[in-house]
């Protein structure tokens, strides 16, 4: 309502005469609110009193914004006026429930309020408290009429929008990129494993050390099987399982290279070696790989408990977008993994290369040290990579992925064909020399038969 009074001049007096009033009702400005704001992608306005209790004067929702209660209870909905003592009271924009927007323009509302409500800074919200649903960034502003006891604060609430790159899931290229790339590797390194085992028998596999090379290549596979833990939005459970899987699969594939490595260089390599001889057995090696898996689990476990990795949603409101990602708290245990694991394969690389110069038949220090320098150089590049370039979730994935599939399918080919290679050598030989030998002795023969012809019988 606006009113003023009015007067008559008369006999230089002021004399009053009476006030006009004008009502302007809300409904014209929520009908209004409604019609312009309808087709806006999602863009609602809430118009409130700018004092507490912060009456509503109307939103975009078209929710009425006075609702008819009873006398004796101002909370209860009054249902049959006819029989019941009822009154009119005005909406705050908590009350307001008949639109599904109007709880989110009235927690957008409660979040300026705790902010002491800035004038022209976007402040986000969520639809509701559960873990990823919609969230919407906000910014209010003061509509007043100086000296007119006028003062309302318009609300502006519009949607954020998913970040799509913060999870791989189905119908994205990197889906598939991701699905290639753990499908290809696990079944080129079980097909390798599988012509490796099946020559195990043969000389030039059994002097290799075939049980911990399998064992190797048998953690590449399932290392690539890893890879689809990346797929699907980020759970607290999936979050667990790609931080579980991923780092104990490193554990799990590294450490029968570490320990046939460190036996070659303590039978050959060290200067020990070459003063006193020592057997190493197999039983007692992969005793040896035990307390690489003993401190990884334990690093797990107590991360876990301490600072779980949790599926984390935040608001960037420069870009008006909605993330959800695996987080911590703090990066202690990214660092304590980057010491550890770090530090296997460096000195890995250290006793690779000590170890270089034994004779070839005998073990593959040079599979090795490929192996090792490989899994090294692809570790460091994706580190770099992953933290010195801005990559979103996804792309941070396949990034991963990707390097599974090098590390695991090149240093196992370089154990498995090499092999293959010298068996062909091997067995090519094998037959180049029995044609030969077979050869010398049909020329031998028909030397003898031209020297000592036989004897013919005169009768």
């Amino acid at each position: 309502t606006y009113s003023t009074p009015f007067y008559s001049i008369e006999d230089d007096k002021k004399i009053f005469k009476g006030v006009l009033a004008v009502d302007y009702s809300f409904e014209v400005l929520r009908a209004f609110l409604k019609e312009a704001y309808s087709d806006k992608d999602g863009i609602s306005v809430l118009i409130c009193e700018e004092s507490n209790p912060y009456y509503v004067i109307g939103s975009s929702t078209g929710t009425k914004v006075a609702k008819t209660v009873l006398l004796s209870d101002l909370l209860t909905p009054c249902k049959d006026s006819s029989s019941q003592k009822c009154t009119v009271v005005r909406s705050a924009p908590n009350d307001l429930s008949e639109h599904p927007m109007d709880i989110t323009l009235a927690r957008a509302h409660s979040s300026h309020k705790q902010e002491g409500f800035p004038s022209g800074t976007w402040i986000s919200s969520k639809e509701s408290d559960d873990f990823g649903s919609r969230a919407f960034i906000s910014v209010s502003f003061v509509f007043e009429i100086p000296n007119e006891n006028l003062r309302w604060r318009i609300l502006t609430v519009m949607p954020t929008e998913k970040v799509a790159m913060d999870s791989v899931t189905t119908g994205s290229t990197l889906f598939v990129v991701l699905i290639a790339a753990g499908l290809l590797g696990a079944l080129m390194c079980t097909a390798l494993f599988l012509a490796y085992y099946r020559r195990r028998f043969n000389y030039a596999v059994m002097v290799s050390d075939w049980r911990f090379t399998s064992a190797f290549i048998i953690g590449c596979v399932a290392l690539n099987g890893s890879t689809f833990f990346l797929l699907g939005e980020s759970t607290d459970v999936m979050c667990m399982l790609r931080v579980w899987s991923f780092h104990y699969l490193i554990i799990a594939t590294l450490s029968p290279l570490l320990v046939k490595v460190w036996r070659i260089y303590q039978l050959v390599g060290s200067s020990a070696s070459r003063f006193r001889r020592h057997t190493i057995s197999h039983t007692k090696l992969a005793l040896y790989m035990l307390p690489f898996h003993v401190v990884q689990l334990l690093i797990l476990t107590v991360f876990s408990v301490i600072d779980p990795p949790k599926a984390k949603e935040w608001i960037e409101i420069s870009s008006n977008s909605h993330h959800i990602t695996c987080g911590r708290n703090s990066n202690a245990f990214r660092i304590t993994e980057l010491i550890f694991e770090g530090s296997l394969v460096l000195i890995g690389c250290i006793l690779a290369y000590k170890s270089r110069n034994l004779d070839p038949r005998f073990g593959e220090t040079k599979q090795i040290l490929f192996s090792i320098y490989n899994i090294c150089f692809i570790g460091v590049l994706t580190v770099l990579v992953s933290n010195l370039t801005d990559l979103e979730e996804a792309q941070t994935f396949v990034l991963q992925a990707i390097a599974i599939f090098w590390a695991t399918v090149i240093s196992s080919c370089a154990f498995v064909l090499s092999r293959l290679i010298e068996i062909k050598r091997s067995n090519a030989f094998r037959s180049n020399t029995s044609t030969t030998n077979l050869q010398q002795n049909e020329i031998s023969g028909d030397l003898s038969f031209r020297i000592n012809p036989p004897q013919q019988s005169v009768v």
